[in-house]
């Protein structure tokens, strides 16, 4: 790391969870060196308190300043956060003016207990004395899958069976096979004598959303309404070999677009076919829904669609589980993230769609803490992160969003089709450019 300064430190800016809307200079110790970056979590001596910051850039000091304290310990094994989103938050602190490093905690996930642990043993804890927030523990479960045909081998109807099911599923939980088979343990570890299963130990997606193994679904045939739907929302989808320019408020960026229909006139459908397109073109996706919609039923139709390979974000969440989705999402194993308001921040990498689902849902807005409106911000993600925003909107917010004085709408026209979908009504998408002006800057 080169040093920033005359005196051959290293110092960077820190935001730390305080009603103060500046950031603090910290000295990085050698021994950290290669560990700090842009967007870690660290900890550092605030005071006579010990909290959390984030990282925000790396900065120079000049002229007489009092002493300057050091980065503790860096609280986690990567960045929390990716350019795009930290840039997207530091935005997003300006607009509604709250300090940035109460919106950077909101956003992030629980730290790890070995870390807090390590600052006890280090002796930069002592007591009582905590970093605040959540922590997180992890536990293992095993999973079974595959490993050769079974066609050469002699097996009783229960072997037949337990293979269908591991078949089936790819791999699945041996919870799961106990569930469904009483002695499935027995039946596992002979199938692993012949060679034809093998079983590896992963930490356990707790959320109970995802509590059982789910088969892939055939795709519906689509209507014409819902066809044209998709077509002219996959034609502007984005480049993912392509830089995304710097975002300035007002500029011309990838289109919005606004949906509308009744309640089961396919609309999830066309988010699903485009979903599948951008993760096809190797782009992420963000979809946000009403916390009342984000059932079982609707987690379970984008598991059959895109089996386990997504992040269910939601205030159900206990630390640990928000945790492991944080960090499927921000290690790029998972590349679609869905949930309620919160799922917002999701370090979704290559970031190439936001979905906002009944729009005009009032849990959209956040009313304690960091206050906002969801539906905005995911507007201004996606267009900060070149991305396209699918919004989808029914009843009275249809005629609201034809305003024309509104500078988030758009400025022309799709009639997709007068079909039905699936119910009596129609679906509409009207295209435009997702603008939000006068947008402020935090000054870091």
């Amino acid at each position: 790391m080169t040093a920033l300064s005359g005196d051959d430190k290293t110092y960077v800016a820190v935001a730390v969870p305080v009603p103060l809307t500046r950031a603090f200079t910290y000295c990085v110790p050698p021994h950290l060196s290669e560990s700090v970056s842009v967007g870690c979590r660290v900890a550092v001596p605030f005071g006579r308190r010990k909290l959390a910051g984030y990282v925000l850039q790396y900065c120079t000091v000049t002229g007489a300043q009092t002493e300057i304290k050091e980065v503790a310990a860096v609280l986690d094994p990567e960045p929390l956060f990716t350019p795009e989103l930290m840039n997207f938050l530091r935005e997003a602190a300006g607009y509604y003016l709250y300090p940035l490093g109460s919106v950077l905690r909101a956003a992030a996930p629980a730290m790890r207990s070995e870390a807090v642990e390590a600052l006890r043993q280090q002796g930069f804890l002592a007591g009582k004395e905590h970093l605040g927030g959540s922590r997180i523990k992890t536990r293992k479960i095993t999973l079974v899958r595959l490993c050769a045909a079974p066609e050469s081998e002699r097996l009783g109807k229960t072997q037949e069976h337990v293979v269908e099911l591991i078949r089936q599923h790819a791999e699945i939980s041996l919870q799961e096979l106990c569930r469904q088979q009483k002695n499935a343990r027995t039946v596992v570890r002979s199938l692993i004598q012949k060679g034809l299963v093998a079983t590896v130990e992963r930490e356990a997606p707790a959320d109970p959303f995802f509590a059982a193994a789910l088969p892939s679904e055939p795709l519906p045939t689509l209507n014409r309404a819902q066809q044209a739907a998709v077509a002219a929302i996959i034609h502007e989808l984005p480049d993912p070999g392509k830089e995304v320019p710097k975002s300035e408020p007002g500029a011309a960026r990838p289109r919005a677009f606004l949906l509308h229909g009744v309640t089961g006139s396919g609309k999830t459908e066309v988010y699903l076919r485009v979903i599948a397109e951008a993760r096809a073109r190797g782009l992420g996706a963000l979809v946000l829904v009403p916390e009342i919609a984000l059932t079982p039923q609707l987690v379970a139709r984008f598991r059959a669609r895109f089996s386990d390979a997504i992040a269910v974000l939601h205030s159900g969440l206990r630390p640990r589980e928000r945790f492991e989705a944080w960090r499927g999402l921000r290690e790029g194993r998972i590349n679609l993230a869905i949930g309620a308001r919160s799922a917002l921040f999701a370090p979704v990498n290559k970031l190439g769609v936001v979905v906002v689902d009944e729009e005009h849902d009032a849990s959209f807005k956040q009313e304690e803490g960091f206050r906002y409106h969801a539906r905005d911000m995911a507007l201004l993600r996606a267009d900060r992160a070149g991305a396209i925003a699918v919004r989808f909107c029914t009843g009275m917010t249809w005629r609201d969003n034809n305003k024309a004085d509104d500078p988030l709408r758009s400025m022309a026209t799709f009639q997709a089709s007068r079909t039905s979908l699936a119910s009596p009504g129609r679906i509409t998408v009207r295209l435009g450019m997702a603008r939000r002006a006068a947008i402020c800057s935090t000054g870091w």
